[in-house]
């Protein structure tokens, strides 16, 4: 196998780059990648291909290096939840003046034809390409369900080199959105004039209690005197941004009419409302409070790869679902919690409550640690785990795989159940 020239050293620190973007809410999924592996396998020898393979272990050494690069700490935190990545190069440069140069674009440009048809073979559906003065970008995928792509390939073309990509694992639309802007700001001179630059529009909407939001959109919201919502995407894309009130709820979705295979970019929502009770993200939208929410009640849902983020204090109950990979992290202060994490969802709780209800399964997640509760009550099964601190009492149902963690303190009184659970007590 030879020696190939290597990419620009600017075009594959954007690559990382977007790959870093890429991985943010990732779920891996453990399933047959057959198709793929051949691909590799046959082109693996030829003298112009070099094959990377990166495994899981090797990006948890990487997470455990103290690199400064300031890519390689966005990269950092995320590495140990890839599952694993195959990178093929070709390399179809040519050397001034030399005598087999002809020949080599030839073959290289024949092998690329024939990894082309295989692709096409391999029913992966072209999502969307990006094209930059220096660089042409696909992006595939094996399906698409509730936001979240399956089996995720790149091929990407630059000067002196062209790259194929397998990401092994889901990866939500919010962060195909994130690394389409990042691979069109890759280019020295985009091939989109600057007039294609973000727009903020003000969008009128009807009194609301509640927020939806879906697509992988990005919503800030702030609890004020006054009701405001700002989109800010390319123009050509406000179109598609839907902002309507129903029955006293603001959903904030993509419609994208008959347009198909609408692929967008960042989009940022900014809310401003002077009461919110409700909360709910899907298909990998985030929701992010700028600052205290105060309410009688309120609940949050999160699904599908939806994120929210908050602090949130109510003088009576608040209710959390999360599921699918859904991520709820709240800094809170409330009487009674009521939770129910499931399929992948995963919880961070801080702050004080009264009492607490924690129903988790089907490898949930719930880190309550820093959450200082009088009372809590677990219902735990099905390799689903938390850790939490009761002060006062502790009543736990623990079953099938599951694992429960609670902070010991002289005064905490225990009932507990374990059947094929785990119940281990720690240090604060």
């Amino acid at each position: 196998m030879t020696t190939i020239n290597p990419l620009k050293s600017h075009e594959m620190k954007r690559i990382i780059l977007a790959l870093t973007l890429m991985f943010c809410g990732v779920q891996m999924l453990l399933a047959q990648k057959t198709n793929v592996d051949q691909l590799f396998e046959k082109y693996k020898d030829k003298e112009e291909v070099t094959t990377i393979v990166i495994a899981k272990p090797m990006f948890k050494m990487l997470n455990k290096l103290n690199i400064a690069d300031a890519d390689f700490q966005e990269l950092k935190p995320i590495l140990e939840q890839i599952n694993g990545m195959k990178i093929m190069i070709v390399d179809n440069s040519q050397e001034k003046g030399a005598s087999s140069s002809k020949t080599k674009t030839l073959d290289v440009d024949k092998l690329q034809s024939e990894i082309n048809e295989t692709l096409k073979n391999l029913s992966y559906e072209e999502l969307m390409t990006v094209n930059n003065k220096d660089s042409k970008v696909k992006i595939l995928s094996t399906d698409a369900l509730d936001g979240v792509l399956k089996d995720v390939l790149l091929n990407i073309n630059t000067e002196g080199s062209s790259v194929l990509m397998f990401l092994d694992g889901k990866i939500s639309m919010d962060a195909i959105n994130q690394l389409t802007d990042d691979l069109q700001a890759s280019s020295k001179e985009s091939s989109q004039p600057k007039s294609a630059a973000q727009k903020v529009e003000n969008r009128k909407v009807g009194a609301f209690q509640g927020i939806e939001v879906s697509n992988g959109i990005m919503v800030n919201f702030t609890l004020g005197s006054t009701a405001e919502v700002k989109v800010t995407a390319k123009e050509s894309h406000l179109e598609y941004i839907k902002t309507e009130v129903q029955n006293g709820i603001l959903k904030v979705f993509v419609h994208n009419g008959s347009v198909q295979n609408l692929i967008l970019g960042k989009i940022v929502v900014d809310i401003t409302a002077p009461q919110l009770n409700s909360v709910a993200v899907s298909s990998g939208g985030n929701f992010k409070a700028q600052n205290r929410i105060a309410a009688e009640k309120f609940s949050a849902k999160a699904s599908s790869g939806g994120r929210i983020m908050a602090e949130v204090e109510t003088r009576k109950e608040l209710n959390l679902d999360a599921s699918s990979g859904g991520e709820i992290a709240l800094n809170l202060k409330a009487n009674m919690l009521k939770t129910n994490a499931t399929s992948g969802a995963n919880l961070t709780l801080k702050g004080e409550v009264h009492t607490a209800d924690y129903q988790i399964s089907s490898a949930g997640k719930i880190n309550a640690r820093e959450l200082k509760t009088d009372k809590a009550k677990v219902e735990a099964s099905s390799a689903a785990s938390i850790t939490l601190h009761a002060i006062q009492s502790l009543d736990a149902n623990v079953s099938t795989t599951a694992s429960v963690k609670y902070i010991a303190n002289e005064t905490l009184k225990t009932n507990i159940k374990s059947h094929l659970g785990t119940v281990e007590s720690i240090s604060k």
